[in-house]
């Protein structure tokens, strides 16, 4: 893409509150797939009107199950991780067969249905738009994993809804388009969090294998990246599958990523990362372990979902077989709280799955064979106890609820404060071009002086001051700063003339 952009952000003020996003609203969840409804009253199940249908592919979602509401809280659409379900149950025009760029095999074997949680993700477009990111297999890999000799992800790939065909049930017009292949993703942890002006997304895939995040830049029409946050861990090995989840003010990531051999905690080490949502820096804070118990259990008693607690000061972490509540302000990484174990016999129980922090501010917990019931954790900001853990909280008629959705949180509202806040004083005839730029930048600042300096500073993700350099303005009210030395990635260019601030982001190719 060589075109003039200039990059202007609106600066708003939303509420951080998940509970308040009708996005959120509705939760589709189960192999004969209800529809959770959170709503001022608390929250009623209802069924899928297709629910029972008796042609393939079936309206069920299992542990990969994503969806989205619109503004007024109505579910739009939800997804299997290979099917496009409208909110009646039925496949959507085109909507057979995504995620699928490279083959059709793991799809056709599990008849529409993913077996893999964070398989795919939905973001808002643009309108009525929806892109659909999803993490997948060729044919080639499938091969790999039907047989039992690897099991690896090659191809990050998305499609996009338009809602407004078909007489408002949805259409796929953008399918199987691939972002990134030839790839080996040990596991699919796929999440997204809003961009700190608000707008935007930033798309964050787990790349354990190779010790790194692969970040996205996700926009209206465009999708930027990737760009690579490396962390240097070799003594670990990848764990699978991953879970990511964001805190709701966007703050913080929350991972099972690692296995730690040194730690003697091989399967239940989770991660914590600071994240800035202007620039998309993901910095390691610290990790904790939950005990791993190798004889009680059968399977072990490996970990399986990570969740923040509303307000992000706690973790609630469920293994196989049991469910901790982490203190993240306390220094002692092994000191996590048991807040119940299984609740029938080893043989019968139905295993912890994914965990999910609700609209309502509870959070809810899944199980990986189905059951009827979820069980909650109804006040998850209280440290001990108190958090009042509820085995079966939310029980109903229906089979096999498997998991929460993967969904980001869509009231997420511009960050105030940061450097991405300050471009609303930036003076609207300001320009940055050409964008992304591969050898020079060229700020075009309207009424300066020909000859006058002006003090041009570049930072990286990581904060970093790279670029502080003085740039005379030519006759054409131009100031031009050599990049050319620069590694691919997004850089923020500071600039100050007068009383008047420019604050912008470009990408280098």
């Amino acid at each position: 893409m060589k075109s003039l952009i200039l990059i202007i952000f609106n600066f708003c003020f939303v509420l951080i509150s998940i509970a308040q996003s009708p996005r959120n609203k509705n939760w589709v969840i189960g192999l004969e797939p209800v529809k959770f409804i959170f709503n001022e009253n608390g929250l009623k199940i209802d069924t899928i009107k297709n629910w029972n249908s008796i042609t393939p592919p079936f309206t069920a979602v299992a542990q990969s199950c994503s969806n989205i509401s619109d503004l007024e809280g109505n579910l739009l659409f939800y997804s299997s991780g290979f099917v496009l379900f409208d909110k009646d149950g039925y496949a959507i025009n085109n909507g057979k067969q995504i995620n699928c760029p490279l083959g059709t095999k793991l799809c056709t074997n599990y008849g529409g249905l993913s077996l893999f949680h964070q398989t795919d993700i939905i973001l808002p477009k643009k309108g009525n738009q929806y892109y659909v990111f999803a993490t997948g297999m060729s044919d080639s890999a499938a091969d790999k994993y039907l047989n039992h000799t690897e099991t690896i992800f090659d191809v990050l790939n998305y499609s996009v809804v338009d809602m407004d065909s078909n007489n408002g049930m949805g259409e796929v017009v953008v399918k199987n388009k691939i972002i990134m292949q030839n790839q080996r993703y040990w596991n699919v942890g796929l999440t997204a969090v809003k961009h700190a002006n608000g707008k935007d997304w930033w798309l964050v895939k787990s790349d354990c294998l190779n010790n790194r995040f692969q970040l996205f830049l996700v926009k209206e029409d465009s999708i930027e990246g990737p760009f690579y946050q490396n962390f240097g861990i070799t003594s670990y090995w990848c764990t699978w599958p991953t879970k990511l989840n964001f805190s709701s003010d966007g703050s913080k990531l929350i991972g099972n990523i690692y296995r730690d051999y040194y730690e003697n905690s091989e399967f239940n080490r989770t991660e914590i990362y600071d994240f800035d949502r202007c620039t998309g820096t993901i910095t390691y804070n610290q990790h904790f372990f939950v005990p791993f118990d190798t004889i009680t259990y059968m399977n072990w008693d490996k970990m399986q979902g990570v969740e923040f607690s509303p307000n992000g000061k706690l973790a609630y972490v469920c293994s196989m077989y049991n469910v901790w509540q982490i203190d993240l302000e306390n220094p002692n990484k092994k000191d996590a709280l048991l807040l119940s174990g299984p609740d029938t016999t080893l043989n019968v129980f139905p295993w912890y799955d994914m965990l999910a922090l609700g609209p309502d501010n509870k959070i809810y917990i899944g199980t990986a064979s189905g059951s009827r019931a979820l069980s909650t954790i109804d006040s998850p900001d209280v440290k001990g106890l108190g958090c009042k853990f509820h085995r079966h909280g939310v029980r109903q008629n229906y089979n096999y609820l498997l998991c929460p959705p993967n969904m980001p949180n869509y009231g997420l509202g511009a960050l105030v404060g940061s450097a991405c806040d300050t471009i609303r004083a930036v003076p609207q005839n300001w320009l940055l071009y050409p964008n992304p730029a591969a050898s020079n930048i060229t700020i075009k600042i309207p009424n300066s002086k020909q000859g006058t300096s002006i003090q041009l500073q570049v930072y990286n993700l990581l904060g970093q001051k790279i670029i502080d350099k003085q740039v005379l303005i030519s006759i054409d009210f131009e100031a031009t700063l050599d990049v050319a030395s620069l590694p691919r990635s997004i850089y923020i260019v500071k600039a100050k003339y007068g009383t008047e601030e420019f604050n912008s982001k470009f990408l280098k190719e």
